[in-house]
Order: structure tokens, then C-alpha cells, then sequence
């Protein structure tokens, strides 16, 4: 009969099981070496003589719905020769590495791909990562977020039709150029990241417009024939901490800013910029685009201290948000 050491582990015959537990959906192993000499790795010959043990934890691919934890004890050993330059050396499990020298296995070209950054080191070093979109898996990684890069992958795996990617300049251009025929868009996440970046300091300026609760009186519904009045009647007045919120926000963009241009003047490249700042490359690039900085514009302030009209209280300031949903998306229109 066929032991369970060698069902496990069928090319370390050497191995012997121990023990094995279940502790909270992770299978753990206690595994150990039968061998009674092990070779120096400087002189190559055997020892027998055990100088400590201690245990390795490496973790092994899971079981199902099972995580698979290896408690390997491994002993390291003197040795005994004096011309040898090691004293003591550990037991070495060749057998156990052989998943890292297996190759990877071969994937098709994706015909939906999509780029992204991914890091390395958070806020020090970036790569990309490429996906098949269709198989909703990862097929490789490069060790950079360079446009050559990304043009290198293209042309040695021809057959992508549409590349999905953020708004980056890099990632736009080596999509055109490693593979010019495919179908450049923006992806799902980005769009809406970008759309509430830019969403969230325009409903901040206007917060007043918004506070539906009790003892908030809702506008009438206008009577056919009749026009809302002026906008500039409908304008509320920034309160403290709004106005507080504003003036530190615009503070810290512009030492933000001014340190992009002092690290440019050192001769920084962008991405090395935006990694000491921890900011993005595209709020690098939009900084240095610019000659100098331009503070955000106050809104104007309503000439009268009345209630503004909650906006969506009246049929006709709704019916005015559909007519300018077409041209808001024209002047605003997205593109790679």
C-alpha cells in the first residue's frame, strides 16, 4: 500500500508525515526528513551530526475551499570536516521548490486586454499588470509603467483587438503604438474615479442647495407659461466651514504644486515626483502643463439672503437638468 507521505508528496520519498490538523479552514501538515546524513553544500560530503532544528512554515497551493499550511522541520547540521569553510549548514528540500522552476503555462492572446498599474512597493514602485478581460485573468506583468514596455508586450503578441486602460498618457501611447489597429477605451473604474473627483468639489461649493430635512420648505410647481427665476437668485452664500474648507484645500494645492516645480527644477523625472509627493503621474504632468498656478475660482454670491430652491422640489428644474444633460456631455465628452 502506497503511504500517504508518497500520495502527498511523491518526489520527496524522504519525507515523512507526522501530523495533520484542521484549524479554521487551513489544513496543517507536520512533515519532517528520515534521511540520516545530509551533504555539505561547500565540500559535498556527509554529516550526521545534527546541530539544532527549527521549523519552516511554507504555505502550499490550497485544497478546494482549504488553505494548506507546511510545518517543516528542518535540521541543520555540523560540519565535521576542518577544511571545509561552513561550520554548520541546513538540510536543504529541493523537491518542495519545484512549482517556482515549472514554467508558466501557455495562455492566448487575449483578444479584450486591459492595462493598469499595480505596485511592487506602494508609493515607491510601479509595474503593469495586463488581463485577459474576456477570461477575467491575468496573463502577465511588466516591471515598469514605460510606454516602451507596453509596446514591446503589444508586438510580440499580436491578435489584441481592444485594449481597455486609465486615461494615462503613457499607457494611450504605447497602446497605439504596439498595436495600432485595436480599439483604445477607457475603463469603467476610471471614468467614474475621474467623474467624482471632479463631482466632489462642485457639490461641496453648493452644499446648500442640497439640505432637504425638516423645516426645509420645498418650492412650488411653476404654472405653465412661467420661467424659473435667475440663477444667479438661486447661488447660496458659502458658510464658514465651507468657505474654511475651500481656502485650506486651495492651500494645499498650491504647496502641492510648488513642490512639483522644485523637484522638477532638480531634474526628478514624473515618476519619481509623484511617488515622493504620493500623488498620481496625471496630477504631475496636469502641474507642470501649467505656467503657473491657478487658484480655483469663487462662486458668486446671491445678491439676497432668501432660501434657495432645493433642486429637486420643482417639475421645472428637473425638466431644465434633462435639457442640459446633452450639452454637459458634449463639453465634457470623454476621450483617451
Amino acid at each position: 500500500m502506497v503511504s500517504l507521505s508518497l500520495l502527498l508528496f511523491p518526489a520527496c520519498p524522504d519525507l515523512l508525515i507526522e501530523d495533520i490538523t484542521l484549524e479554521s479552514k487551513t489544513v496543517i501538515i507536520s512533515v519532517r526528513s528520515t534521511k540520516t546524513s545530509v551533504q555539505c553544500p561547500a565540500c559535498a560530503r556527509p554529516s550526521a551530526k545534527v546541530h539544532s532544528r527549527y521549523v519552516r512554515v511554507p504555505a502550499d497551493l490550497p485544497w478546494i475551499e482549504y488553505g494548506v499550511l507546511l510545518h517543516l522541520e528542518v535540521r541543520r547540521f555540523f560540519c565535521q570536516h576542518e577544511d571545509c569553510s561552513r561550520k554548520t549548514f541546513a538540510e536543504p528540500f529541493p523537491e518542495l521548490r519545484l512549482l517556482h522552476r515549472c514554467p508558466l503555462p501557455a495562455s492566448p492572446v487575449p483578444r479584450v486586454l486591459g492595462l493598469d498599474d499595480w505596485a511592487w512597493r506602494k508609493g515607491r514602485r510601479y509595474g503593469t499588470i495586463l488581463c485577459d478581460l474576456e477570461r477575467q485573468v491575468p496573463v502577465d506583468l511588466l516591471p515598469d509603467r514605460d510606454a516602451d514596455s507596453v509596446v514591446s508586450w503589444l508586438k510580440e503578441h499580436p491578435g489584441v483587438e481592444i485594449i481597455s486602460l486609465d486615461r494615462a498618457h503613457d499607457y494611450a501611447a504605447g497602446a497605439r503604438r504596439g498595436a495600432p489597429h485595436a480599439i483604445l477605451i477607457a475603463d469603467r473604474f476610471h471614468l467614474t474615479k475621474n467623474f467624482g473627483d471632479a463631482l466632489e468639489p462642485l457639490l461641496d461649493r453648493h452644499q446648500d442647495l442640497f439640505r432637504f430635512g425638516e423645516g426645509v420648505e420645498t418650492a412650488p410647481a411653476l404654472s405653465p407659461g412661467k420661467s424659473l427665476p435667475p440663477t444667479e437668485d438661486l447661488r447660496p452664500v458659502p458658510s464658514k466651514q465651507a468657505e474654511q474648507r475651500r481656502l485650506a484645500h486651495r492651500e494645499e494645492r498650491l504647496h502641492r504644486y510648488e513642490q512639483v516645480k522644485a523637484l522638477r527644477e532638480q531634474r526628478l523625472k514624473i515618476g519619481a515626483i509623484a511617488s515622493r509627493l504620493g500623488v498620481s503621474r496625471r496630477t504631475v504632468e496636469r502641474f507642470l502643463a501649467t505656467g503657473s498656478f491657478v487658484f480655483p475660482q469663487t462662486p458668486p454670491q446671491r445678491s439676497d439672503q432668501t432660501r434657495p430652491l432645493p433642486v429637486a422640489s420643482s417639475p421645472a428644474v428637473a425638466a431644465g437638468v434633462s435639457e442640459c444633460q446633452p450639452s454637459v456631455a458634449r463639453d465634457h465628452g470623454v476621450g483617451v
